[in-house]
């Protein structure tokens, strides 16, 4: 399969080695809060004000997003590259298809993902396997998936590029309503 040098989509996030969205933090306690109040009524604060200040530097339970910094070897930008070119001709073929019929293609975007990502359809671990969310219109995909055809038997562009192409015709189903 000749797919070097061909046209990458733009539609790509690549959530790759970012981590997970993780709970941070302590809730409050009441000894916080105890020494909250004591500490607003010697400076004269609004307490809640100080509660507030100290729920949003970290002592509540909001999110936070860990960067976690990954040196991507050649076979997982080469596996990288692959996909964009991949997705990047399902956008051509159906936005010719669409067209043909008088219709606006609308492509979906696809993010490339390592460990767990989270979507409109939750939280998903690479376990799962690529996967589409009409939620938001992505594909998703851990390009360990592609390692896992290997050991199934299925190896090569052909198998990788079948379950990109699967993906995106779930996203068809959805927008056609079949």
């Amino acid at each position: 399969m000749r797919w070097k040098g061909q046209r990458k989509s733009t539609r790509i996030d690549d959530r790759r080695g970012k981590g997970g969205a993780v709970r941070g933090g302590a809730k409050l306690s009441g000894g916080v809060i105890i020494i909250a109040l004591i500490y607003a009524v010697i400076t004269g604060q609004n307490p809640m004000s100080l509660l507030g200040n100290i729920m949003q530097q970290g002592g509540g339970s909001s999110q936070q997003q860990v960067q976690i910094p990954k040196q991507q070897s050649a076979a997982e930008k080469e596996n990288a590259d692959f996909s964009s070119v991949i997705f990047a001709s399902t956008e051509d073929i159906w936005t010719q298809v669409f067209a043909n019929s008088g219709q606006q293609y609308q492509p979906p975007s696809m993010v490339l993902f390592d460990g767990q990502v989270e979507s409109r359809c939750g939280v998903n671990s690479e376990a799962v396997g690529p996967f589409y969310c009409p939620g938001d219109n992505k594909v998703y995909l851990s390009l360990g998936f592609f390692r896992q055809l290997e050991r199934m038997g299925a190896p090569g562009d052909f198998a990788r590029a079948y379950v990109i192409g699967h993906e995106v015709g779930h996203h068809i189903q959805n927008i056609t309503g079949t």
